[in-house]
């Protein structure tokens, strides 16, 4: 991101609470990467649309420049994050087809924009572009994405890879056709599910006539209502080609500036939130060490001897609550599946037809899990999930009384705090996580039972026969189809529950490291003279006011 005042600002803070570290010889790696991470900071903007809406050449004519190729077919079409950048240059992210890793390519921008990528071959493209307005929107990243017309796949991406980054999405219609397809309209109703704040653009808008363009608008909110549940929704119009004063594309700048500012103010609540963590273990630390400074060698030795009794308490605790998290997430699994198996019985006679007409289901079903797993992690799992969390805080706070000789209070441990972060960004992780995985396992079962769909289709057999076949293929889909996705469900969930409770616990290991440092540096220092003893004990004092201080520090 750029040096902004705020970036500046909370760069400053963390290199002051740096060099205290260093001072009382604190561990230095952590916070050194929080302070490198500043400058990645970024929030990610996908821009939406069919193919040939103009998203590509919209975002030249907001640029001022020909930097995105047009005119390409949708299988050579991959996503192109743009953003600002000092040195200009496009980074490939090409794909190793043995084993799936990915490795960065760069290349010049012309050489990128006569370059005919294959969606077979790159995951994605990033261009850097040294801009006067995309130095304005630093912490924007603008990712245009394939067209509809070129695939389920990466239409999903659009979601799974993004949502968990993404501030909002910015759909665009073309004026000279603004009808929803039936892609496009599954894809909005799965935002609408996720919450996702979504902008809408008319691409072309001097193309057709000023009567059409208002017919145009009318359709688009009517369906904005419709699919996304937005009432008296803003539409801008833009136009990317034709004469210079027929060029708009302001209304996509004021958009991304719109965004940087809720970025910026997201940006500074994950700084602030990072400086009261290195703050508070610094705080920890000096407490401490004034606290304890005159104390015997021996007496050290029993804080110590507290501090281990009370990290294999924590421990034990955060463990117990986990293993009992266990039945909820089954419980979870137990109402996906119900939801599933309902959701799919529903759709049984359209499957059924599909069938018949020699159709691939596998879309309708993967949509069909998708969007029936986001309801249920929603409606279902969030709630378990902060009551785990919850939980979990509440033991670590109630130890925090068992034994009186520690002084570690739950304003140090920041768990309020903990609960409110933990909670905001796993239900996005899991939810992305589900989406990518579930499109393999579950097309591979779809492609299992529907394997003879032809011979169904092609079969010299009547129509009622046919139908019988159909049926008796759908019957086997839906259970087969929603034990896997159930699998996979579950897997994921298991997986960021574990990343969750191994978060706290070392959240709360490290603070509890940090007064056993403490400890230890005071043994160590103990039979130091008294005038140097008063001197460092002065100056930990004044330290400690600085940590305080900067721990009220506000977003």
């Amino acid at each position: 991101m750029g040096h902004t005042e705020s970036y500046n600002h909370y760069h400053d803070m963390l290199e002051n609470v740096s060099a205290l570290y260093k001072k009382y010889n604190m561990p230095m790696e952590r916070i050194t990467e929080e302070i490198d991470s500043l400058d990645k900071f970024q929030v990610t903007t996908p821009l939406i649309g069919e193919f040939s809406t103009g998203k590509s050449s919209l975002i030249n004519a907001m640029l001022g420049s020909d930097y995105l190729g047009i005119n390409l077919l949708p299988e050579t079409s991959v996503p192109a994050e743009i953003c600002y950048g000092d040195k200009e240059r496009a980074v490939i992210q090409e794909v190793d087809k043995n084993d799936g890793t990915t490795r960065a390519k760069e290349m010049p921008l012309s050489e990128f924009k006569d370059s005919k990528l294959s969606a077979s071959d790159v995951k994605k493209a990033q261009i850097f572009v040294n801009n006067d307005f995309l130095r304005t929107v630093s912490t924007v990243k603008l990712v245009d994405m394939p067209g509809f017309n070129s695939g389920l796949e990466l239409h999903n991406r659009a979601i799974d890879e993004y949502m968990p980054e993404s501030l909002a999405y910015i759909i665009t219609f073309s004026a000279r056709d603004p009808a929803i397809p039936a892609d496009m309209a599954t894809f909005l109703r799965e935002l609408k599910l996720h919450d996702a704040p979504v902008y809408l653009l008319i691409t072309k808008s001097k193309s057709v006539l000023p009567k059409e363009l208002d017919q145009c608008v009318a359709r688009i909110r009517e369906d904005a209502k419709k699919y996304l549940g937005m009432k008296d929704v803003n539409i801008s119009c833009t136009n990317a080609k034709g004469k210079p004063e027929d060029i708009n594309a302001e209304p996509l700048r004021e958009i991304l500036s719109e965004i940087e500012g809720k970025s910026q103010s997201i940006f500074e609540q994950e700084a602030t939130r990072k400086l009261k963590k290195y703050a508070s273990e610094l705080a920890i630390y000096l407490e401490t060490s004034i606290r304890e400074v005159n104390a015997t060698p021996s007496e050290i030795e029993a804080q110590e001897a507290a501090c281990a009794r009370q990290l294999a308490r924590l421990q034990e605790k955060i463990g117990a609550a986990r293993e009992d998290f266990s039945s909820q997430i089954d419980a979870s699994l137990s109402n996906f599946r119900a939801r599933l198996t309902d959701a799919l019985n529903t759709e049984s006679s359209a499957l059924e037809n599909m069938i018949m007409n020699g159709s691939d289901v596998k879309d309708k079903i993967t949509m069909i899990v998708r969007e029936n797993a986001i309801v249920c992690m929603k409606e279902d799992f969030s709630s378990r999930l902060k009551r785990y969390v919850e939980r979990i805080a509440e033991a670590v706070k109630l130890d925090l009384s068992v034994d009186t000789n520690l002084q570690l209070n739950a304003e140090q441990l920041q768990i309020d705090s903990a609960i409110k972060d933990t909670i905001k960004k796993s239900l996005p992780v899991i939810l992305s996580a589900i989406g990518i995985a579930v499109g393999g396992p579950v097309g591979a079962v779809i492609g299992a039972v529907v394997g003879l769909v032809a011979d169904i289709f092609f079969a010299k057999k009547q129509q009622n026969e046919k139908r019988r076949m159909a049926r008796e293929k759908v019957c086997e889909i839906i259970p087969s189809v929603t034990e896997k996705a159930v699998s996979v469900v579950g897997e994921k969930i298991r997986e960021q529950v574990d990343n969750i409770g191994a978060q706290i616990d070392e959240d709360v290991s490290q603070k509890i490291a940090t007064q056993e440092k403490a400890l230890a540096d005071l043994k160590e220092r103990h039979a130091e003279e008294t005038a140097d003893k008063e001197k460092r004990l002065a100056e930990m004092k004044s330290d400690l006011a600085t940590a305080k201080q900067i721990m009220q520090e506000e977003a």
